[in-house]
């Protein structure tokens, strides 16, 4: 992996400054600088924008930590590039030119097995690290290589790790070099590293896939959109399918109602009273049944019966009697009361004849 721009967008003392690291034949640059330039926040910002900018971060001075930016323009071995910004945050924190999330896949395709803190002591030494390496150099007594690479990763005693590697080395590998352990692991290997070659994807790659994806998926959602609003008109409609017929129905019975004029409303008690007069209805009828089979046989019976002529005569004064015998009656009622009264007029005469003086009578 190779950086080819650095750009200090909002980090540190530094607003929308870039570092343009793409030329030179070998791509070795020297950034130098007098103290409190900014080297350090450079070096801190392209931590931050290759594994994230810490939680905590003293580089927020001028900017916030919600406008904390840092982008970078990276060349991968293969011969892709990957353009991405980095902000401070928790989640999507890796965006892209436009400003959209990106997954950190995507960044760490570049990076392979590279972490941090293996970042920090291999190509982020600073001053302490330095002065490790020169004490590592005198003591290392002439392997320079071996004193910076024991200096950069914080190893003590390289020499005697090296010589222990050697030997364990020289128990391996036979001078013929035809160790069938070794040579039967190393083929293994081969085996193993075609089938991920095989399985692994390019940034490009990766990154197509990666829209093809995103673009499947609003397509996904557009259609799932499209099919609930389709789903929702056809439930509408079954809905009106379903009440045409009712609504018709509804409207006849209006029309036959408007042909019937005006109606009055029923009082709260109209149905008991309908219930009653039903029940009237009934036993009326049944009345009138019985009373009309009872006429049949009065009628019968009157056609049999032949009255004597005396009495057919004497019809007007029976007539006459049956009228008085009410009066008879009234009077046979009346005549308690009138007894009554009769008694209490004597007894008021009585005591108005007690109050005369004898002296009058």
């Amino acid at each position: 992996m190779r950086l080819l721009t650095l750009e200090l967008l909002a980090y540190g003392s530094f607003t929308e400054r870039v570092l343009d690291l793409s030329g030179g034949k070998e791509g070795i640059h020297l950034i130098y600088g007098p103290n409190e330039a900014g080297k350090s926040v450079a070096l801190r910002a392209l931590t931050g924008f290759l594994f994230g900018i810490p939680p905590r971060t003293n580089d927020n001075f001028l900017h916030d930590n919600a406008r904390l930016r840092v982008g970078a323009q990276i060349l991968g071995s293969d011969g892709s590039t990957l353009y991405a910004v980095r902000r401070k945050g928790l989640k999507d924190t890796l965006l892209s030119q436009s400003g959209d999330p990106m997954p950190n896949a995507a960044l760490e395709t570049y990076l392979g097995e590279m972490t941090r803190d293996l970042f920090s002591t291999m190509f982020a030494m600073d001053h302490e690290v330095l002065v490790e390496g020169g004490k590592a150099l005198v003591d290392g007594g002439g392997d320079i290589g071996q004193s910076l690479f024991a200096a950069g990763m914080g190893i003590t005693g390289m020499r005697g790790m090296v010589e222990s590697l050697e030997m364990e080395a020289g128990d391996l590998f036979k001078p013929t070099g035809k160790n069938p352990m070794i040579n039967r692991l190393i083929q293994d290997f081969k085996t193993l590293k075609r089938d991920s070659m095989g399985k692994s994807l390019s940034s490009k790659d990766w990154i197509s896939h990666d829209e093809s994806m995103r673009s499947a998926s609003k397509k996904k959602e557009n259609v799932s959109r499209e099919l609930l609003k389709l789903s929702s008109e056809r439930n509408r409609l079954d809905r009106l399918l379903h009440a045409i017929p009712k609504i018709a129905s509804l409207l006849d019975l209006r029309n036959e109602v408007g042909k019937m004029g005006e109606v009055h409303p029923l009082p709260p008690e109209f149905s008991k009273r309908r219930q009653e007069a039903q029940d009237m209805l009934h036993r009326a009828q049944s009345s009138e049944a019985r009373l009309k089979k009872d006429l049949t046989k009065i009628h019968g019976d009157l056609s049999g019966i032949s009255p004597e002529r005396p009495l057919i005569k004497a019809q007007e004064e029976i007539r006459d009697l049956f009228l008085r015998s009410g009066s008879h009656k009234k009077a046979m009622a009346d005549l308690p009361k009138r007894r009554a009264d009769k008694h209490r007029s004597v007894d008021e005469a009585q005591a108005i004849l007690k109050k005369i003086p004898e002296s009058l009578l």
